[in-house]
């Protein structure tokens, strides 16, 4: 029998909360893609001048940091905005107790899980993003909850239950 168990409101994920997480998760990505992009640049610039200026250095740093941001926003967008991934847009509600999650998403999709199938959580703000897979996440917005208790009850039972794992 569940010790406690919070019943959110009806809510749904925007586009913009959808590209949050995705940015979040994938800064460390974004850097090392900076990082290779800069080192290819540097050497490209170093045989044709034989010599780097420091103006070269920032113009090569700036040109692979534009570039990077800008490749991972269109892909951001194309993923968001894709057919067949509009259906995590549509309206969701959550019954979580200290046991399980329940998720109901319209317009007939359900799904229940014990706390064990997390593997990871970070947060967006004040919202919480729960990994039960390197690639799948529930996305818990702080307005979903009906007080600021049932917020309190579910961030102290993840922050107790679910150890902070880098993927």
């Amino acid at each position: 029998m569940p010790e406690w168990t919070v019943t959110t409101k009806r809510f749904s994920n925007s586009k913009q909360s959808q590209k949050r997480v995705f940015w979040k998760k994938s800064r460390v990505s974004i850097g090392i893609n900076i990082l290779i992009s800069w080192l290819g640049l540097s050497v490209v610039v170093y045989v044709i001048a034989q010599r780097l200026d420091l103006f070269w250095i920032v113009a090569m740093f700036l040109v692979a940091v534009i570039e990077n941001l800008l490749l991972f926003h269109l892909k951001i967008t194309k993923f968001v905005n894709h057919k067949q991934n509009q259906t995590i847009l549509q309206p969701i509600s959550a019954t979580i107790d200290n046991e399980k999650l329940y998720w109901k998403q319209e317009p007939n999709t359900e799904s229940t899980a014990p706390w064990s199938v997390v593997v990871n959580y970070f947060m967006v703000g004040d919202d919480i993003v729960l990994f039960i897979a390197k690639k799948a996440y529930w996305y818990l917005p702080r307005a979903c909850f009906e007080s600021d208790s049932d917020y309190q009850t579910i961030l102290g039972h993840v922050k107790s239950t679910i150890p902070i794992r880098r993927f």
